[in-house]
């Protein structure tokens, strides 16, 4: 009779013992619930993590492409305008040089003909070296201008020791315009080169010359001053062309 109370202790301590192995399993099974549900939403935020930073790396590059696109589209424009301003000025001084061209070629036909000083000597050097030939030189206008311009050459075909006869005609005449210089037919080499250089020579100084036809040079029916009219050379003198 005496063991029954312990049976009963015993039992009571089993079913505590029972009771608390409940509880701790209740509790493991709740921890163990807390713990997945922890990793879910570790699984879940890393996973959220890594979408949000891969939108946000998506956003951050067409941000960028976006500003770039627009950084490329000033450029271009900026590099437009500035082409365009650049062919308006290059027009502008074409416009320019061409209206200078006209404007310096409108006075080079307006202006007298001259020879400066250099320019009389230069003249002199080409021509002295056939010295002693002779010429006739008809000046055609009695204008300041063609009267400067006739008496400069004179003076610088006298002074390389040409033999110059000179006259003006008389009322009527040719019309003649720039200087001509004619070579008698069968002239030979040493007349030929004078009157080249002649010709050259004002054509380097930007006076108009060339040859003409010796026979269709005639000289006036009237004229003052002396003429040989049997010189290898005729010189006509003229108006600026």
């Amino acid at each position: 009779m005496k063991n029954i109370p312990n049976a009963i202790a015993i039992n009571m301590r089993i079913k505590t013992m029972m009771s608390n192995m409940d509880f701790l399993q209740s509790v493991v099974y709740w921890a163990n619930l807390i713990s997945l549900g922890a990793i879910l939403l570790s699984f879940i935020g890393g996973a959220t993590s890594i979408v949000f930073n891969r939108w946000l790396n998506i956003a951050k590059d067409e941000k960028s492409r976006i500003e770039k696109n627009e950084t490329d589209l000033k450029i271009a424009e900026t590099n437009q305008k500035a082409a365009e301003a650049n062919q308006k000025a290059a027009e502008a001084n074409q416009i320019s040089e061409s209206e200078r061209l006209a404007r310096l070629k409108l006075e080079s036909k307006l202006a007298d003909r001259k020879l400066t000083k250099e320019q009389q000597e230069k003249l002199v050097s080409l021509l002295t070296p056939f010295h002693n030939i002779e010429a006739d030189v008809v000046i055609f206008g009695d204008t300041p201008e063609i009267k400067s311009i006739s008496l400069t050459i004179r003076k610088c075909l006298q002074d390389a020791g040409w033999k110059i006869n000179a006259a003006i005609p008389l009322g009527g005449g040719a019309i003649v315009t720039g200087i001509k210089i004619g070579v008698r037919p069968g002239s030979d080499l040493y007349t030929l080169h004078a009157a080249q250089n002649f010709v050259e020579g004002l054509q380097s100084m930007g006076i108009d010359s060339g040859f003409w036809d010796f026979n269709k040079m005639e000289y006036p029916g009237a004229f003052m001053g002396d003429l040989k009219k049997n010189t290898p050379i005729k010189i006509f003198i003229g108006s600026k062309p």
